[in-house]
């Protein structure tokens, strides 16, 4: 199944049968396969924030991080 697909919702459930959406109601996201064998995937947060800089402080890399 060759082809780009768009993420429309991400939801993980534990072994007691708990779900979570880590990536919030409405995550951002892309799955990819290639002719060549290739697969590539994105997920991020809704809410995630494009850095401005790219010096960033360490609570910004790992809020970014968190998202992504």
């Amino acid at each position: 199944m060759l082809g780009t697909w768009k993420l429309k919702s991400y939801v993980t459930t534990t072994g007691t049968g708990e779900k979570s959406t880590p990536y919030g109601e409405h995550p951002i996201g892309y799955l990819s396969y290639s002719a060549d064998g290739r697969m590539q995937a994105i997920g991020t947060s809704s809410g995630r924030i494009a850095p401005l800089d790219l010096a960033l402080t360490d609570e910004e890399r790992v809020a970014l991080h968190e998202t992504m």
